[in-house]
């Protein structure tokens, strides 16, 4: 199963802090398609958008949230499509 989500991330720290969680992104088979960053009174505030297997995105969401400078994950699905819809149905 494929999805294209909106990840949005509240990060404890600056510029070091977003750095560690870009080299984590780096690490999933996944497309980006935006990155959107803001700081804010000692927060950073960013928004991805990605596109990818489904299970490649539950991978990296899981791995941004045991870093300790992730204060907040949220996603907003935009898309999801089958590859394979008798595989989907028939095979766990």
């Amino acid at each position: 199963m494929r999805a294209e989500i909106r990840l949005e991330m509240r990060i404890f720290g600056g510029l070091d802090q977003l750095s560690r969680v870009i080299n984590i992104t780096r690490r999933g088979r996944v497309s980006y398609r935006n990155i959107e960053v803001k700081f804010e009174d000692g927060e950073v505030k960013a928004a991805i958008d990605m596109k990818g297997k489904a299970k490649e995105i539950e991978w990296l969401i899981k791995k941004m949230a045991t870093l300790p400078e992730v204060i907040s994950i949220e996603t907003r699905a935009r898309t999801v499509e089958l590859e394979d819809p008798l595989t989907e149905i028939f095979l766990p």
